[in-house]
């Protein structure tokens, strides 16, 4: 059993109202950093300020959000008292064994890295930029250490009579015999980033790790060190040798943990039974047992009660990466499709799934649609893959288009089984009459655009989507297809609500599009988020609709998109790809992070909420074309949040950029740019800004005088 409770600090309530982790579970964000304090207790901490408690070594866990910001590290002082520490320099402490959590002031804005307490009251973080904090009353107040260096640091150790280590960047080791007050510079050797770093027994013999696949040893105190090669890792993250002997372990990309029984001599590969994730990033063995626990990338939680000989896995669910989800006609049927080469169902609303095997060796799997029932779909691939079910997936024929070698991105029966249409990413389309038993091309609008998403609203109409900002229309079934007006960024989904003339879109910079003349003519809405939007969904009417995106985005319209809403997520790092309302059925939904297991689902029709600064990215706002229409000249106004990268282009009606107004950084503010609009024809005109982080589009109207 997996409780979801509410945390105080600056987040909406966790619970299962709104949008709650489906899979796996706990839950799905990316995992830094452990601590057990006894082999029962322990504390996992990860992004989105994601923090995790078990009192029963794992097999329930309470899971909490403190802050917003990632949390990179978590060190204990005692059962009861710990502090944690993440980017943008917070730092939280508890005094009751988590129970709470209190932001404490640190004094720096930048990332920290990781923390270690040398004993006592007295403790260390460490960070970007040269930092090196230190606290004197157990977490409870910080002070800046000077460095001498804006070298990044990783890793951090000291010892009770004021000695330490601070590793990082440019393979640099830093020491200090005096608390902190002054540093000796010291390196590995090698100019590679320090991730790790561990003295288990004295403050003569440490090792450490970064990015590549070597161990780091000194045995006089930092004065020289060996190199060993650790095969099978990508990178090290974690070292821990709890035992403080010659018995140690290892972690980082490669999705697995390493042992040592040399004293880092030699290193052997232990596998982790599940493979869905990059990297494990901490390790925690509670002192003199042979109890361990390993944390990493989507959730994974893995124990081990040997030393470390096997693991098992705490954390649960689908490890199949996921590209789209569709329940074809209610709320417990469903089907989840990826990269992988098996489809897998579920009959219970997501709480399991199953592989159902489509004999695919190679290819990978990127859109499905089960036009009327649950047992007749279609499911669309790389190399022009095409599979066939009429059994509920049980069984899967495959079809193919005879010199279709494209991926397949996207699939539509607009009425029924027999008639179909997909599309490759170059824009050919095909088309089946016969329920996918023999598929043919039919004219393609323009192969040399880089197309998303196709949906048919009846047999012949149906519309074409693209990455590079186009809406090519069809009313003959394919046989010719016309452009239609749309803002100039990348359009990814397409939706029909119940197959009428009213239908949406969205794309980047957060635009949505809607047209309520059967696509005649698209007129752009404000959705209040500037990230790019992947999917979008309105399950039974043309008032209620979903669209989701970059960094966890929900957003929800029940007025048919006049007005957009933002709904809390517990993800909001990750990139939502795809949407999924059963027919009929705006309350109990699904959603799923773009190749990852990571599923969300809601019951409620999910919470809304004022978006909070989950991150320190560029942001842009408010862009805004005055007067409009123009005549001859206009003001363009935007707001830029952080210092940043911003672009800012004129495009006319096709799609040709006419002019670029702004290219290079722009400090946090205000700005205001002239448009002259005297040598352009009159008619409409796209104004675009890209922070590097996401866009923004607004109309404008022009007249040359």
């Amino acid at each position: 059993m997996f409780r979801f409770l509410a945390m105080f600090l600056l987040v909406p309530v966790l619970a299962v109202a709104g949008w709650f982790w489906l899979n796996p579970q706990p839950q799905g964000n990316d995992l830094n950093g452990v601590w057990f304090t006894s082999t029962d207790v322990g504390f996992v901490v990860g992004a989105a300020g994601t923090v995790l408690k078990t009192t029963d070594a794992g097999t329930e866990w309470d899971v909490r959000q403190v802050g917003s910001s990632s949390l990179n590290a978590v060190a204990f002082i005692s059962a009861t008292t710990g502090v944690l520490v993440g980017e943008r320099g917070c730092v939280f402490r508890t005094t009751d064994a988590g129970a709470s959590w209190t932001e404490v002031t640190s004094g720096v804005s930048l990332s920290l890295r990781a923390v270690h307490f040398s004993g006592g009251m007295i403790g260390y973080a460490c960070g970007d930029s040269g930092c090196v904090l230190k606290t004197t009353d157990a977490g409870a107040s910080w002070t800046a250490l000077s460095t001498g260096t804006t070298t990044g640091f990783y890793g951090i150790r000291f010892w009770s009579d004021g000695t330490g280590y601070v590793a990082g960047e440019n393979g640099t080791v830093l020491k200090t015999t005096d608390g902190g007050l002054s540093w000796q510079p010291g390196s590995v050797g090698r100019s590679v980033r320090l991730r790790a770093l561990c003295f288990p027994a004295t403050p003569a013999v440490g090792y450490a790790g970064g990015d590549d696949s070597t161990v780091f040893k000194t045995t006089d105190g930092g004065q020289s060190w060996q190199q060993y090669r650790v095969s099978g890792a990508l990178s090290l993250l974690s070292i821990v040798f709890p035992a403080a002997n010659d018995t140690g372990f290892a972690c980082g990309g490669g999705a697995a943990v390493f042992k040592t029984s040399d004293g880092g001599a030699s290193w052997v590969k232990l596998q982790l039974q599940q493979q869905r994730l990059t990297s494990v990033r901490g390790l925690s063995f509670p002192a003199g047992t042979t109890v361990g626990y390993a944390v990493g990338d989507v959730g994974l939680i893995a124990v081990t009660t040997d030393g470390g000989t096997t693991w098992n896995m705490l954390s649960r669910g689908m490890t199949t990466s996921v590209r789209d989800v569709v329940f074809p006609t209610g709320p417990d049927t469903g089907y989840a499709i990826g990269p992988g080469r098996a489809v897998h169902k579920t009959t219970d609303g997501g709480r399991t799934w199953v592989a159902e095997s489509t004999g695919l060796i190679q290819q990978q799997l990127r859109a499905a649609c089960f036009p009327v029932d649950d047992d007749t779909g279609f499911v669309v691939g790389s190399a022009g893959i095409i599979l066939r079910t009429t059994d509920g997936g049980t069984t899967w024929v495959r079809e193919s288009c005879p010199g279709m070698r494209e991926d397949l991105v996207s699939v539509s029966f607009p009425t029924g089984t027999q008639l179909g249409y997909a599309t490759s990413t170059q824009g050919k389309v095909i088309k089946t009459t016969n329920g996918g038993q023999n598929w043919f091309r039919v004219s393609s609008p323009d192969t040399s655009r880089s197309t998303t998403a196709i949906c048919f609203r009846t047999d012949d109409i149906g519309f074409l989507a693209g990455s590079d900002g186009y809406i090519y229309k069809t009313t003959d079934g394919g046989s010719s297809w016309s452009p239609k007006l749309v803002p100039p960024v990348g359009m990814n989904a397409l939706c029909f609500p119940s197959n009428g003339v009213v239908g949406y879109v969205c794309g980047n910079g957060g635009v949505v599009c809607k047209t309520t003349d059967e696509g005649e003519s698209w007129l752009l809405y404000p959705t209040g988020v500037s990230t790019a939007l992947f999917d979008i969904c309105f399950p039974g009417n043309q008032e209620i609709g979903y669209a989701v995106g970059d960094y966890g985005v929900i957003i929800k319209t029940t007025d048919g998109g006049t007005s957009w809403v933002r709904q809390w997520t517990p993800c909001p790092t990750l990139r939502l790809g795809t949407v999924c309302f059963p027919p009929g059925n705006s309350e109990i939904g699904y959603t799923a992070v773009s190749a990852s297991p990571v599923m969300l689902k809601t019951t409620d029709g999910g919470i809304g909420f004022a978006e909070p600064a989950l991150d320190s990215r560029p942001r842009i706002s408010r862009l805004l074309v005055r007067p409009n229409p123009a005549v001859a000249r206009a003001l363009v106004s935007f707001e830029q949040t952080y210092a940043g990268q911003a672009e800012l282009r004129v495009f006319d009606a096709s799609g040709r950029m006419i002019s670029q107004l702004q290219a290079g950084c722009l400090a946090a503010g205000r700005h205001e740019l002239a448009l002259d609009l005297r040598g352009l024809s009159d008619g409409v005109y796209f104004v675009t800004l890209n922070s590097g982080s996401g866009n923004s589009a607004r109309m404008v109207v022009g007249n040359r005088e």
